[in-house]
């Protein structure tokens, strides 16, 4: 199995990097909803660990693939 390692950490880095820039957007829409009565507070904090989770694995999974990459090139597969 061939894998395309430059696509993979491109690809991975960039979704880390569109998560990254909606977190302040869609924290704000969930306060903006918790203030209006929208929301109440424990739906906003599961949505919040939501947010924070993706982030944080979106970040884990963009370093996991530049690690494989550079221990593939290491190797010399």
């Amino acid at each position: 199995m061939t894998e395309n390692w430059d696509e993979i950490v491109v690809c991975s880095r960039q979704a880390a990097m569109g998560i990254s820039e909606q977190v302040k957007p869609m924290r704000y829409l969930i306060a903006t909803r918790v203030a209006h009565g929208r929301f109440d507070v424990h739906k906003a904090t599961d949505c919040l660990d939501a947010i924070r989770w993706m982030e944080r694995a979106s970040r884990h999974i963009a370093r996991i693939g530049l690690h494989l990459q550079q221990a593939r090139l290491a190797t010399g597969k």
